[in-house]
């Protein structure tokens, strides 16, 4: 799973967990939004595509299934502005 994306959401990310009920319902929140698609896939994995945020956050995920078990990741993603970067630039550098 990534554990950080864009603001314009759309990506991809898989949840790893355990006692997930293969084909049944599962609704995941960013935040306070909601993720467009998810679904189960096997009894450890949830997929699923980030809905889009406002500004850079470090957000929850909230995990809910359609049996009502629900499950927060505490800080777990964190949305980022596109920008300019470059690994030369270093962990953490503003980029120019």
């Amino acid at each position: 799973m990534p554990a950080g994306g864009v603001l314009s959401g759309g990506e991809t990310v898989t949840i790893i967990g355990s006692g997930f009920k293969p084909g049944g319902g599962v609704i995941v929140y960013f935040g306070s939004r909601r993720a467009p698609h998810a679904y189960i896939e096997g009894d450890s994995r949830v997929v699923v595509t980030t809905p889009p945020y406002d500004e850079s956050a470090l957000v929850d995920i909230r995990v809910v299934t359609d049996e009502g078990k629900e499950r927060i990741l505490t800080k777990a993603f964190m949305y980022l502005k596109p920008g300019k970067w470059s690994p030369l630039d270093g962990f953490g550098s503003n980029p120019k």
